[in-house]
């Protein structure tokens, strides 16, 4: 009988292990979090091999940093507006012009770090490299239709024998970026001798992981967000309706306020309490101001600019992609009111980010009750007597 090596089982064993590990964290004074793909609640992971878009080096993949590209739209990232970015072929990108073409510091470093770049995403910061023979490369491409376009940069070094694969996506519009693994030789250790995390200047940064075996895994995800949300305001248009008539109301979510992160998405799921016995029909939804596709669903949609809804008990659910909605949503619908009189009739609603730190958070009641008024009869004629 054949016994596995020392070293494979210890592989197999740590890997097992990565399950209990933490699906969230995060607690940097700006207000961003990460969610894994390990455990619920956690992201998706959706690999987008880009290897046939635009390859940032030739020759050998070792220490180079790129010169300056322009990012098809403007990113936010902890609060600043950036139009152009560096790579590394060490695997981290900066918002901020190093200076050189060759990486300061092909070493990684614990964040933060004076040393160490700012407005930096360590996707995989170590010291890596490749042969021009591996096909090894870094790729940059964008994605989809504005506004909700897909920035993708993407290491591939495909050594038959250390091989690792890893991207990171800007999201347009929400501000969200996530990092994925592809591929990885476990055998290497992965994440033994890199950095993974963010750092804004040499002071705020939120680390991840650093020198810590298996802190990555093949097909794994890492998605950045805004922390927590506190506070919205929920109204109600018109503020009553005849008995027995079809109300066309329009429900509105705004002042949307974070903790921090005012620029980045922030809501997915909004619950709205139906004071009527009817079901409402929905008719159109906006989200951020845009028209969104929607569906009668219970399932959330996983493409950006689409909303579903659904009744879950006497409630009216609208849910979105993940943390889609920054400022406002706009749900517009259809409710036959009863055949008696009534006031306050309370549309109370809630919303919920279903990946961040917070729990459900009752909305702000900004005006969301009905009253059901009597209908005025016509007048057929007047009968006038003689004075």
């Amino acid at each position: 009988m054949k016994f596995p090596s020392l070293k494979a089982f210890l592989i197999a064993l740590l890997v097992g292990l990565m399950p209990a590990m933490a699906s969230q964290g995060g607690n940097d004074t700006f207000g961003y979090m990460w969610t894994t793909s390990l455990v619920s609640p956690k992201t998706d992971f959706n690999w987008v091999d880009i290897k046939d878009g635009n390859a940032l080096f030739f020759g050998a993949i070792d220490n180079q940093v790129s010169t300056t590209i322009a990012l098809p739209f403007t990113f936010y990232f902890y609060g600043k507006p950036h139009n152009q970015i560096y790579v590394s072929a060490n695997g981290w990108v900066s918002f901020q012009d190093p200076g050189t073409t060759t990486d300061p510091q092909p070493d990684n470093l614990t964040l933060p770090n004076a040393l160490a770049q700012d407005s930096m995403m360590a996707v995989y910061w170590d010291d890596l490299s490749g042969t021009s023979s591996e096909l090894a490369n870094v790729y940059v491409k964008t994605l989809g239709t504005a506004p909700y376009r897909q920035y993708v940069i993407q290491w591939d070094l495909p050594n038959i024998t250390n091989f690792i694969e890893f991207q990171v996506i800007l999201y347009e519009t929400t501000n969200l970026f996530k990092f994925q693994y592809g591929k990885i030789d476990l055998s290497t250790d992965p994440g033994a001798s890199a950095t993974i995390g963010l750092q804004a200047t040499s002071t705020e940064a939120l680390q991840y992981a650093a020198n810590t075996a298996f802190s990555v895994d093949s097909y794994f995800a890492i998605l950045w967000s805004g922390k927590r949300v506190n506070g919205t305001d929920a109204s109600i248009t018109p503020t009553s309706g005849d008995v027995n008539s079809t109300v066309k109301f329009t429900y509105t979510f705004n002042n949307i306020n974070p903790l921090g992160t005012d620029l980045m998405g922030k809501l997915d799921r909004f619950s709205i309490a139906t004071p009527f016995v009817a079901d409402p029909v929905v008719s159109s939804i906006k989200i951020n101001s845009g028209v969104a596709a929607i569906q009668n669903s219970t399932a959330a949609p996983t493409d950006r600019g689409y909303a579903t809804w659904s009744m879950v008990a006497d409630s009216l659910v609208i849910q979105t992609a993940t943390m889609e909605t920054i400022d406002s949503l706009v749900v517009t619908f259809y409710q036959d009111l009863p055949s008696s009189v009534s006031t306050g009739n309370a549309y109370v609603s809630s919303v919920d980010a279903v990946l961040d730190s917070s729990s459900i958070q009752l909305a702000n009641d900004a005006g969301w009750s009905v009253n059901v008024t009597g209908a005025t009869e016509p007048v057929d004629y007047y009968e006038f007597s003689p004075s």
